[in-house]
């Protein structure tokens, strides 16, 4: 199940089954807008196992230049039904995308989800509402927000969805 609780949550996980120590599976967001004072990514994630690798966020400019926001190392949750952990990160103005960089740890007990993840063109600022889809891309003239999973845009006016 993803943060929600629920059955048909759509969250991305990283499974550790196959694959060696230090090996790499990334997420990134296709391009963003932000505003001059730059902006706002909030999601959860769920480190559960005993060898978790690590987990971080960074924001890259166009250029691909990208500068480490976030990183955790190890397990985080201690059971399976331990409640997932909201993370919220201030983007600099100049990020046109984001990426989760998770690396196997050092065996296969050491899955790495990440759920509901929302971006909000003004910092500190949180707005929700309810969505289907898995992945919504802001139309360009919308400076409302992006997300994945559990809020964001709620019509076609406002953005895409990609399932």
């Amino acid at each position: 199940n993803g943060q929600s609780g629920s059955t048909f949550d759509n969250y991305a996980h990283i499974e550790a089954s196959s694959g060696t120590a230090g090996s790499a599976s990334l997420l990134s967001t296709p391009p963003l807008q932000m505003s001059a004072t730059g902006g706002r990514v909030s999601f959860y994630y769920y480190m559960h196992g005993a060898t978790i690798g690590t987990l971080s966020v960074s924001s890259c400019t166009a250029t691909s230049v990208c500068t480490q926001l976030w990183t955790l190392t190890g397990q985080q949750q201690t059971t399976g039904t331990a409640p997932w952990v909201f993370v919220a990160l201030h983007l600099p103005s100049t990020t046109s995308t984001v990426r989760w960089n998770a690396t196997r740890g050092t065996s296969f007990t050491g899955d790495i989800a990440i759920d509901t993840i929302s971006f909000s063109q003004r910092p500190g600022v949180c707005t929700t509402a309810s969505a289907t889809g898995a992945f919504f891309q802001v139309a360009a003239a919308v400076p409302l927000l992006t997300c994945i999973g559990g809020a964001g845009p709620t019509s076609a006016a406002q953005g895409t969805c990609f399932t």
